[in-house]
C-alpha cells in the first residue's frame, strides 16, 4: 500500500477510467517528474489499497527524497491507457528543457501521431462552417466546367479530386437530388440559397495532400454539395475552400477524418447529418489504433456530434459488437464450430432431444453471450415448481458463438453457473443440475 501523500488536480475524481497520470514534486528542491500508470482494470480505491506503486522513475535522488517524505504526488488526469501515455508525453515535452524536470527524455509508449485531438478537430470544423475560412484562407466562388450531360469536364482542376470516406454509407442519392432541386429553384444562385434558406453550400478540400500514396486534392466536406451542383441544371458555382498544404501538412490522416466528420454535424439544419454508423466506424477505427473505448477522446467524439444518451449507448454497443467480431475473426481456430448455422443448430437440437428422452429432465440451450443467470434460472425454477413436479434433472446446454464471448463467459459467468449447480443440487428436492459446454472446434 502506497503511503505517499496524494492530491487531485482540480478535484478530479475516478469514474471508471483504466489509467492515471501523476506529477511528483520534491517540495524542497522543486524538482518534478511526470508519469502514468495502468491500473490493470482495478478501481482507484482498490489500486491504492493493494499497490505499493509510487513511480516508475529510476532517479535515485528522487527515490531517496520519496523515502524521506519530501515528495508529494498529484493526480492530474484519469483516462484510457493510451490517452494517459499520450498526455504524459505531452507534459514531458512541455517541460523537457526545464532544469527542474527530472524526465530527461520522451518515450516510445505514446502514439501522438496516430490519434487526433477530437476537440481540436471539432473546433477547426466549426470555424470552417461558421466563417467559410481557415488558416488565413477564405472560400472563393469556383465555376465548374460541366459538360452538356452535367458531368465534370476532364479539364476541370477538380476532376481528379479524391474523396474521404468518412461515411459508412457513401453518397446518399436522395440528398444529392434534394440539393440539386434546391439549387435549381434558386437558378443556381448560391448566395440566394444562403440568404433565403440558411443552407451553406460549401465544398472543403485539402490542396496537394499526400493521400493513399498520391499527392492530390482531397475533398473533406461538401461532397453532396459538389455532386448536387453537377446534377442540377442551373448549378455551375460552388463556394470552394481550398486549404493549402502549409496549413494541413502536420495533420495526421486520422485528424483529417475527424475534421471531415465534424463538417457534417448533427443539427436541426437541413443537411445530411452524420449517420450513427459513421460515428461507430470512427470509434472502431480509433480503438483499433490503441485508443481505449472509454477514453475522453471517444467521449469527445460522441459529445461533439450531439448524441443523446440513448444514441451514445447505441453507438458504443454497436462498436463493441464490431470489435468483438473482429477479435473473433483474428482468434478463432480454423475448425471453429459455428452453432448459428443450420448444421450447428441441428447438433444442439439432437443433443437436447437425447436428454429429453428422460421425462424427468428439463433441458435448455443458450448462447454463452447471454449467460447472465437471472432470466434463465428464473424460467427453469418456475418450470420445476409449476410445470414439471417430478423433475429430477436440469440440463443447461451452453454454446459459444465466438471466441471473445467464450473468454468472457469463462471470466465472468462460469463461476456463477458452477455455484448455481452446487446450490440447486444441495436442495432437498435432490435435483441434479448439469452444465454441458459445447466444444468450440469441429471434430475432423
Amino acid at each position: 500500500m502506497s503511503q505517499i501523500e496524494t492530491t487531485f488536480k482540480d478535484d478530479i475524481k475516478w469514474v471508471g477510467e483504466k489509467a492515471f497520470v501523476y506529477k511528483l514534486l520534491n517540495e524542497e528542491t522543486k524538482e518534478f517528474y511526470y508519469g502514468s500508470k495502468d491500473m490493470k482494470n482495478q478501481s482507484w480505491s482498490d489500486f491504492v489499497e493493494t499497490s505499493n506503486y509510487v513511480t516508475s522513475s529510476t532517479n535515485i535522488e528522487l527515490k531517496i527524497a520519496i523515502s524521506h517524505g519530501k515528495v508529494k504526488r498529484e493526480i492530474i488526469k484519469f483516462d484510457g491507457i493510451q490517452e494517459c501515455k499520450n498526455f504524459e508525453q505531452e507534459k514531458i515535452k512541455e517541460n523537457i528543457d526545464n532544469p527542474l524536470c527530472l524526465n530527461k527524455s520522451t518515450f516510445t509508449g505514446a502514439k501522438l501521431n496516430t490519434s487526433s485531438n477530437v476537440m481540436k478537430a471539432k473546433q477547426i470544423a466549426d470555424e470552417i462552417i461558421k466563417n467559410h475560412a481557415y488558416g488565413g484562407v477564405k472560400a472563393q466562388k469556383y465555376t465548374l466546367n460541366k459538360t452538356l450531360k452535367g458531368e465534370l469536364d476532364p479539364s476541370d482542376s477538380l476532376y481528379q479530386m479524391a474523396h474521404t470516406q468518412v461515411r459508412s454509407v457513401k453518397e446518399v442519392a436522395e440528398h444529392t437530388r434534394n440539393l440539386a432541386t434546391l439549387i435549381d429553384d434558386h437558378n443556381g444562385d448560391i448566395d440566394r440559397v444562403k440568404k433565403e434558406t440558411g443552407q451553406n453550400l460549401l465544398v472543403v478540400t485539402l490542396k496537394d495532400r499526400e493521400w493513399k500514396g498520391i499527392k492530390q486534392r482531397v475533398n473533406i466536406g461538401g461532397k453532396h454539395t459538389f455532386e448536387g451542383t453537377l446534377k442540377s441544371k442551373n448549378g455551375y458555382t460552388i463556394n470552394l475552400l481550398d486549404i493549402p498544404a502549409d496549413v494541413h501538412k502536420d495533420w495526421s490522416d486520422d485528424f483529417v477524418m475527424d475534421i471531415a466528420l465534424g463538417l457534417n454535424p448533427r443539427s436541426k439544419l437541413k443537411i445530411l447529418e452524420t449517420h450513427l454508423d459513421d460515428i461507430v466506424k470512427r470509434i472502431v477505427d480509433k480503438v483499433n489504433m490503441g485508443i481505449d473505448i472509454d477514453s475522453s477522446q471517444i467521449k469527445d467524439l460522441k459529445n461533439t456530434n450531439n448524441l443523446s444518451s440513448v444514441e451514445k449507448r447505441k453507438v458504443t454497443a454497436a462498436a463493441k459488437k464490431i470489435l468483438e467480431d473482429q477479435e473473433h475473426e483474428r482468434t478463432k481456430p480454423k475448425n471453429f464450430m459455428d452453432y448459428k448455422t443450420r448444421s450447428g443448430q441441428k447438433i444442439l437440437d439432437d443433443l437436447k432431444k437425447e436428454y429429453e428422452k428422460d421425462k424427468f429432465t428439463i433441458v435448455r440451450k443458450f448462447s454463452s453471450g447471454k449467460a447472465e443467470l437471472g432470466a434463465y434460472i428464473t424460467k427453469v425454477i418456475d418450470a420445476v415448481y409449476h410445470n414439471a413436479k417430478n423433475v429430477k434433472r436440469i440440463v443447461m446446454i451452453v454454446y459459444h458463438p465466438s471466441i471473445p464471448i467464450k473468454n468472457k463467459y469463462e471470466k465472468e459467468y462460469k463461476r456463477g453457473w458452477e455455484s448455481m449447480k452446487k446450490f440447486i443440487e444441495s436442495h432437498p428436492m435432490g435435483i441434479k443440475f448439469d452444465i454441458v459446454i459445447m466444444p468450440t472446434e469441429r471434430q475432423e
